[in-house]
């Protein structure tokens, strides 16, 4: 089980319950206030004596309440069914793989990120130049190997 989900638990067990589209907490008997991470969603914080403190995600605490265990298994995550990550009501909340929550995504935006991610690729991420890449196709294609290549 992830750290994140480990502290799913954690919140359920100690109480935290997600309702009307904000976080009950039974410990202080009153409805926190949760705050807005750079990625957009809510979450909110919870201390266990054994682990230190974590951030929860409103979303994943709310699909535990709402799926049990099953939201526990690995590789499902919790969607926001109408694609807005601050609706946190009963109905909006899904599960299902990382694909599945990728599709949640209106194929507009998808296309974006996909355009942005091939732009940063090309300058951040890239080893190697246009020439370089040709000569180590031309030397592979000559019966060089690339891990013999990549020793160079």
């Amino acid at each position: 089980m992830t750290r994140n989900k480990m502290f799913i638990k954690i919140a359920y067990d100690k109480g935290y319950r997600i309702e009307c589209n904000k976080v009950y907490s039974a410990v202080s008997k009153r409805y926190l206030q949760p705050t807005l991470c750079t990625r957009g969603y809510y979450k909110f914080s919870v201390y266990h004596k054994e682990h230190g403190a974590s951030n929860v995600w409103m979303h994943t605490l709310l699909a535990y309440q709402k799926f049990g265990d099953t939201f526990m298994q690995n590789g499902i995550m919790a969607r926001h069914l109408d694609g807005n990550k601050l609706n946190n009501t009963y109905d909006n909340i899904g599960m299902g793989t990382n694909s599945d929550n990728q599709m949640d995504i209106p194929e507009n935006a998808r296309k974006q990120r996909g355009a942005e991610g091939r732009q940063k690729g090309a300058t951040i991420t890239r080893k190697f130049t246009d020439v370089e890449m040709e000569t180590i196709r031309d030397e592979h294609a000559c019966g060089s190997s690339y891990k013999d290549l990549m020793k160079r």
